[in-house]
């Protein structure tokens, strides 16, 4: 499996289905901006409500091939195995990823475990072998997170241009990422601010030494 963070954002994606399942990848569909599309000749009555609200495009009715056409990622939540075979099929042969819920030989990707502090990420995956072994995996790495890990987040990755503009060479820019990095996780606490962190960058930065380039 190749790991990967997607920006779905306004990109259309196609859900498969109209249970609890669905209803759970439609949420997490729409909380990262997708487009969401809903094919099922039945839905739950949450997700007849997104559908009222224009949130999401409903389709009551079977699952045609072409349903699949320019979709980013393709999800199937059915009871019906032929229809989840069905689904897979078409995506395959379109070239469009699927992931069909609790089926991992029909998926082309796997939904991970997911830890989330502002804009930090924490997926875990089992390859979809047990989802019930990832979950405990990600509770786990969660109990680690620094409550304010999203504070640094964002302080390095405002300061980003300016190392970049200061140190040239990559290993020297790498060296001072990582004397930061640790600096501040050193230093995260329930009182640590965004203005803080980003203070204690900007004196690293100012104190740090910036080797001469090689003629």
């Amino acid at each position: 499996m190749f790991p990967i963070f997607v920006d779905l954002k306004n990109r259309p994606c196609l859900v498969v289905g109209g249970g609890s399942v669905a209803l759970r990848k439609i949420r997490s569909l729409l909380r990262e901006g997708a487009k969401v599309t809903v094919v099922s000749p039945d839905v739950l009555p949450e997700i007849q409500e997104f559908a009222s609200r224009g949130e999401i495009q409903w389709y009551q009715r079977l699952f045609l091939p072409d349903d699949v056409e320019g979709m980013a990622l393709v999800f199937c939540a059915t009871n019906h195995r032929s229809v989840n075979r069905s689904v897979a099929v078409a995506a395959r042969q379109r070239q469009v990823l699927v992931n069909v819920a609790d089926d991992p030989d029909n998926c082309d990707f796997y939904l991970g475990s997911v830890a989330r502090r502002g804009r930090v990420t924490l997926a875990v995956s089992t390859s979809g072998l047990s989802p019930a072994l990832a979950r405990h995996l990600r509770r786990a790495l969660e109990s680690a997170f620094p409550p304010h890990v999203d504070t640094v987040a964002e302080a390095l990755g405002k300061l980003r241009p300016e190392v970049r503009r200061r140190f040239a060479d990559p290993g020297a820019r790498a060296a001072f990422w990582r004397q930061a990095v640790d600096r501040l996780m050193s230093q995260v606490n329930g009182d640590l601010t965004l203005p803080q962190a980003e203070q204690i960058l900007r004196e690293m930065l100012n104190a740090a030494t910036v080797p001469e380039e090689k003629p």
